[in-house]
């Protein structure tokens, strides 16, 4: 999509909303829970947002997708991938 400048907010807002209609299209709406959540970025047990200074990275949304049927967690990082083509990322409830 193309407009002003995004943020991983906007990027995790578009991506939950589309991935929503698209679910409710196919008749799974009631299967999956899509949230846009806060998380942070580590790289092992190093936390990568005390490399940067930029507002876009000092909170980061990333999108939860949660399978009702099983409890699968799937979490996808719309910003990170439009970025560094990273999209699936894991969870550390440690942190």
């Amino acid at each position: 999509m193309h407009g002003g400048p995004a943020n991983c907010m906007g990027y995790a807002a578009l991506c939950a909303a589309l991935l929503k209609g698209q679910l409710e299209a196919a008749a799974l709406g009631d299967r999956y829970v899509v949230e846009a959540v806060i998380g942070k970025l580590y790289v092992g047990d190093q936390d990568l947002h005390a490399f940067f200074t930029t507002p876009f990275w000092k909170d980061h949304d990333v999108v939860r997708i949660t399978d009702l049927t099983s409890s699968e967690v799937i979490v996808l990082d719309p910003a990170l991938y439009d970025h560094l083509e990273i999209g699936r990322v894991s969870i550390n409830s440690k942190n």
